[in-house]
């Protein structure tokens, strides 16, 4: 109370003590500063204090979107006053009369792709809620795709991603977000060919090993879309690449990206390569072709496959027992379109024209009117692109009789087939006029080997030609059986046994003497056949000799070549065409079931009077090698044929080599046959010798 007797009275003003009434917000670029304004609702003759305050968004403190540094300005003309860390909030003390002041955030340019993002900053005076502005954060990083450079070339004809088309593909800065790439291709950039060099496939692997795939094609327009994962700033993208087995060098393949939302324009890859080496031409193979003498040589050139430019192949003749210059000429033509047009062979070799896969070569052999055999020459052949050589043997098919030799004996070595024409064939009256004739194969040591009648009653004929299938025999003769047809002979196969005194045939529990065309194998040494000429076949029935008047049996027979052995080879672990259908499976020493036109489809091997028949053997070379394959599976189609009553049937087999192929120490090959329709080859039906298997074939 004063002195003077008067009361002090006291005036509270709580009312308006200033709050925090508003925050403005703010938008800034990333990397930039933030201002934000704080309003308070009146002045104050004290200071005022108000509580600061960050709120994380999408936008992160801490140094990572924005900093917790608190900067200040009260207008006052101090400037900006550094407060400090406000990470926890921070009271600040307003000055006196200030109803307003400025607060500044730093931000933070991170480098890395980020939607727009934002935070928070809260202000409150004591006893107040927070009044909150927005900060919001505009991302200055635009993601775009800066270049798609070279990871790997493709290769053809390979498996797994080392065969594909690589690139890397990289982006302006790394997102925070998943990225969209648009990619697209365009044949007019390159020279591969989608759906022929390449499938339009595309693999994307990310930096973790994720994969993700994506086929661009004429529906979508050769346009299609992938997802690059947060945080990757390159990836790999593949191209899947196809084989189409033609030779076209090094092909070129782009493609283009761009990443939605950011970029118009597509970034243009490098141009990667496809290498096409596998599918270089080579020559695969060289046919074996069988001519008459004096005819031309027709050999078919296989290659590997096509090429869409030329390729040089180089061809070589090579002796065999014909020689060039007398059996054969030593130049060659060439042939491109079938045989319709010729061209002469040069010593550098001949261009195949692009998109061709197989030729032929024409050599004209030289009628010399001499009976040679079977003679061989070789073509050898090989492309520009290959060390080795493919190598086919023409065999010249002589067309003179084969000449008998002074013990009645036809030289038969290296002839698969040939035909004994027989003309004038009489029988003498005075004789029985049932002796049967037939003929015998022996090998290069003089055992016989086989045994055929061919008339089992020489009186029924006055001619007969009768193909014989040589099977790998040395030497061929006739045989007499006197009175044959009398014991009940039949014409087929039958088996002669050479004694100390003459020789013995038997057929299916028949049995009789037998006279040979050599001396020596006849009972005294007798020579009862006279071969007068050469052509001439006059016979003496008795054994020992008898009136020796070579008159019982007389006839003229030539022996004409119709086919020669011919060596060819297949590869097991790539070959897997059938052998032609003149080629046929040997069976050696072997009768394979035999079926009349009747039984052919039963389960039958006797003839109408219940005997077993036997089937001519057959002859050729085949060589196949083993050292290519472990399996030694391919399929061969084997004839069979049976002779019933003169007749040929001919039955389509297959079975696999696999079935055929047993080793043992010797090296020696045995054959199986589960089904028994085809003959079962003995131990030296079919020999490996090393890495290569021979079965004999004609």
């Amino acid at each position: 109370m004063r002195a003077d007797g008067d009361k002090e009275a006291t005036v509270n003003d709580e009312a308006d003590k200033p709050t925090v009434t508003d925050v403005s917000d703010a938008s800034v670029t990333e990397g930039q500063e933030a201002v934000v304004t704080v309003t308070l609702s009146n002045t104050s003759t004290t200071t005022t204090r108000v509580f600061l305050d960050a709120y994380n968004g999408q936008a992160t403190g801490g140094g990572v979107d924005y900093n917790e540094t608190l900067f200040v300005d009260f207008g006052d003309g101090q400037g900006w006053r550094d407060l400090g860390d406000f990470t926890y909030g921070k009271w600040v003390d307003v000055p006196r009369h200030v109803n307003a002041f400025n607060v500044k955030i730093g931000t933070v340019d991170n480098g890395v792709f980020e939607p727009t993002e934002q935070f928070t900053l809260h202000a409150k005076a004591h006893g107040q809620a927070a009044v909150v502005g927005t900060i919001t954060i505009m991302d200055n990083d635009l993601i775009e795709v800066t270049s798609i450079t070279k990871y790997q070339n493709g290769v053809e004809n390979v498996e797994g991603k080392d065969r594909d088309v690589g690139w890397e593909l990289n982006l302006s800065q790394v997102s925070n977000t998943e990225t969209v790439i648009k990619l697209n291709i365009n044949d007019n950039q390159h020279s591969a060919r989608v759906n022929e060099d390449y499938s339009g496939t595309f693999t994307v692997i990310d930096n973790q090993g994720n994969e993700q795939t994506v086929t661009l094609s004429y529906g979508s327009q050769w346009v299609g879309e992938i997802v690059i994962p947060p945080n990757t700033s390159k990836v790999t993208l593949l191209a899947e690449t196809l084989n189409d087995d033609i030779y076209e060098g090094m092909e070129t393949l782009t493609v283009n990206a761009l990443v939605v939302g950011s970029q118009t324009d597509y970034i243009t890859s490098v141009a990667v390569g496809i290498n096409d080496a596998s599918d270089k031409p080579k020559v695969e193979s060289v046919s074996s072709p069988d001519v008459s003498e004096g005819d031309a040589a027709i050999f078919d050139v296989i290659m590997t496959n096509q090429s869409t430019t030329s390729t040089v192949v180089t061809l070589e003749l090579q002796n065999g027992a014909a020689t060039a210059g007398t059996d054969f000429n030593t130049g060659m033509t060439v042939s491109f379109d079938n045989g319709a047009t010729w061209q002469a062979y040069g010593s550098g070799g001949i261009s195949v024209p692009a998109n061709t896969d197989s030729f032929k070569v024409r050599v004209n052999t030289i009628e010399d009117h001499h009976y040679e055999k079977g003679e061989k020459f070789s073509l050898i052949a090989s492309s520009e692109y290959e060390l080795g050589k493919e190598k086919g043997t023409a065999t010249i098919v002589d067309d003179e009789l084969i000449p008998r030799d002074v013990n009645g004996l036809w030289d038969v070595e290296d002839v698969s087939k040939l035909t004994l024409e027989m003309q004038n064939i009489v029988q003498k009256l005075s004789a029985s006029n049932r002796s049967s004739l037939g003929y015998y194969l022996m090998d290069s040591s003089g055992n016989i080997i086989k045994s055929e009648i061919m008339m089992a009653k020489v009186a029924d004929h006055s001619h007969l030609n009768f193909d014989v299938y040589l099977s790998g025999a040395a030497k061929m003769g006739l045989f007499l059986i006197p009175n044959g047809a009398t014991y009940g002979f039949k014409e087929g196969s039958a088996d002669i046994t050479v004694t100390n005194n003459g020789s013995e045939i038997r057929q299916n529990g028949k049995f009789s003497r037998v006279v040979l065309s050599e001396s020596h194998k006849n009972q005294g040494d007798y020579d009862n056949e006279k071969n007068n000429n050469d052509h001439e076949s006059f016979w003496e029935d008795m054994f020992g000799g008898g009136d020796k008047g070579h008159d019982d049996v007389r006839l003229n027979v030539v022996a004409r070549p119709k086919a020669f052995v011919n060596s060819r080879s297949l590869d097991l672990e790539n070959d897997s065409r059938m052998l032609d259908t003149s080629e046929f499976i040997r069976s050696n020493r072997v009768a394979p079931r035999a079926f009349s036109d009747s039984q052919s489809n039963e389960s039958n091997n006797s003839d109408s009077s219940g005997q077993e028949q036997k089937l001519p053997e057959m002859h050729t070379d085949l060589t196949i090698d083993t050292s290519k394959t472990s399996s030694h599976t391919a399929s061969v189609s084997a004839d069979v044929i049976s002779d019933l009553n003169g007749g040929f049937i001919h039955t389509e087999e297959e079975f696999s080599l696999s079935d055929l192929i047993k080793t043992s120490p010797s090296n020696e090959i045995g054959a199986r046959d589960e089904s028994d329709e085809l003959s079962e080859f003995n131990e030296k039906g079919i020999i490996l010798d090393k890495n290569s298997l021979m079965i004999l074939m004609l």
